[in-house]
């Protein structure tokens, strides 16, 4: 039995890092190690994130609650306006959001197919 947590880990939180990572290179121009030193990763998971070899189970970029939060998220990365536990928590309540529109749904099932479709955990 997986924890909704535990499939954040898996699946939401490499999507958040790779749409991070693309806001901060792309965007700001910081390199991949600049980017990975602010993220707390390696330059090859930078790499990899920019690839999309990693960082693609789901496809949140047309929500624009996602869009805004990664752009609020890098912003705060790149000015080093937040301290350490800010973005953690910050992070936190971002994947509260992802998990309360339902959007783990398909990947927690498919991680874990004996869960049946009434399992409304991350809803309520």
């Amino acid at each position: 039995m997986l924890m909704p947590c535990e499939v954040a880990v898996k699946c939401v939180l490499p999507v958040i890092r790779s749409a991070l990572t693309k806001k901060l290179t792309q965007e700001y121009g910081l390199t991949q190690i600049e980017t990975a030193n602010l993220l707390g990763i390696t330059q090859p998971a930078v790499s990899h994130y920019l690839r999309k070899a990693r960082g693609n189970a789901l496809d949140l970029e047309q929500d624009e609650e996602f869009s805004c939060l990664i752009r609020e998220i890098a912003a705060m990365l790149y000015g080093k306006d937040a301290s350490s536990q800010e973005m953690r928590l910050k992070v936190c309540s971002f994947c509260e959001t992802i998990r309360g529109k339902g959007f783990m749904c398909g990947p927690h099932r498919h991680l874990e197919p004996e869960l049946t479709k009434e399992c409304r955990t991350c809803l309520t």
